[in-house]
């Protein structure tokens, strides 16, 4: 599996409310029908990609710095599916680093929570 599906696998099936937090990669996509994107939603994107070879010349890997992005209009949503995913994330591998400061999107009234996290792939 390539990182983009390791990390929509560890991040699908989150549940805040009653409700599955939707998971893109990059953007929300474009809705016609719908002015703005759901209360809640995880975005993730690659912010960068080293190959990485140990001395004794095993074979290349691939790590990826990838942020993952939590986005609600509540607040307590976004700390709450951060320590839901923190757990899948782990359990599937990626590790995370450190979170930012929690924002608030003055423009779109969102709260906003990045992650920034590690992917190593040894299947290169």
């Amino acid at each position: 599996m390539n990182f983009a599906e390791v990390y929509f696998e560890a991040l699908s099936g989150l549940i805040y409310g009653e409700d599955e937090v939707p998971v893109w990669q990059t953007s929300v996509p474009d809705d016609p029908d719908s002015a703005q994107p759901p209360d809640t939603y995880i975005l993730f994107n690659q912010a960068e990609e080293d190959y990485i070879q140990s001395a004794s010349n095993e074979d290349h890997r691939t790590r990826h710095l990838v942020q993952v992005h939590f986005v609600s209009i509540h607040p307590e949503a976004v700390r709450a599916i951060m320590r839901a995913a923190r757990v899948k994330l782990r359990q599937a591998g990626i590790r995370p680093r450190y979170c930012a400061a929690l924002i608030h999107e003055e423009d779109t009234g969102y709260w906003h929570l990045p992650m920034y996290t590690w992917y190593i792939d040894t299947d290169v």
